[in-house]
Order: C-alpha cells, then sequence, then structure tokens
C-alpha cells in the first residue's frame, strides 16, 4: 500500500441538501446511490434519477461519458475519486479537487474513505 494511502470505508456519503440529495449507503446501508429530500420533518428516498447523476458527476467533477445511470448507481464514492484523481494526472492538473460528503452536521469525510 502506497506510504499515502487511504483505506476505504464502509460508510455513507451525502451529497447536497435538504431540497435534493444523492446518498451512498443511506438508508439501509446497501452500497448504492439513493436521492433524498427532505418532506416536513421526515426525509423521503427514492432511486438515483439523471438529476442526480449529473449531481454527483459535478460533485466528482467528472464528465461521465462511461458512467450510464445503471453503472454509476453502483460506483462508490472512493471509486469515483479514483477516477477523478486519474483525470487530474492524465490531464496535468496540479491541483487536487477536494471532495467531500456535504452531510449537514456530520463529518465531512473525503470520498476516497467511503466504499
Amino acid at each position: 500500500m502506497a506510504e499515502n494511502a487511504v483505506k476505504a470505508k464502509r460508510q455513507q456519503y451525502m451529497i447536497g441538501g435538504p431540497l435534493g440529495a444523492c446518498d451512498w449507503r443511506w438508508p439501509k446501508g446497501l452500497p448504492v446511490w439513493r436521492m433524498s429530500y427532505k418532506d416536513g420533518c421526515e426525509w423521503v428516498e427514492e432511486d438515483l434519477t439523471e438529476e442526480g447523476r449529473m449531481m454527483i458527476l459535478n460533485h466528482f467533477g467528472l464528465s461521465g461519458d462511461d458512467l450510464p445511470l445503471a453503472v454509476l448507481a453502483e460506483t462508490s464514492p472512493a471509486k469515483l475519486a479514483e477516477m477523478r484523481r486519474t483525470f487530474e494526472e492524465q490531464s496535468s492538473i496540479s491541483s487536487r479537487m477536494d471532495i467531500r460528503c456535504q452531510r449537514v452536521g456530520g463529518g465531512h469525510v473525503p470520498a476516497e474513505e467511503c466504499c
């Protein structure tokens, strides 16, 4: 393992907020992306949509040409971060994008730590 390598854990990851979010491993801990939004004081969850797909791709700075909805729905934050790092290396981008969970009131863990 490389000196700076991070060991990914099975943990939740969120992009967005109460008006619309994409969630990894929520609410049942399954390794898939789901959509959620707040309806009053309840969170409502549903399958990932094309809108959610675009939200995830934007969060990770990816174009998504090779990531159709069905594939992206099962691609972990750690794998998406790895794809971003590959893009940065191939494009000679000098600064790395800081990709972190946006969970309100929770840990803003790096995407590399969530499988």
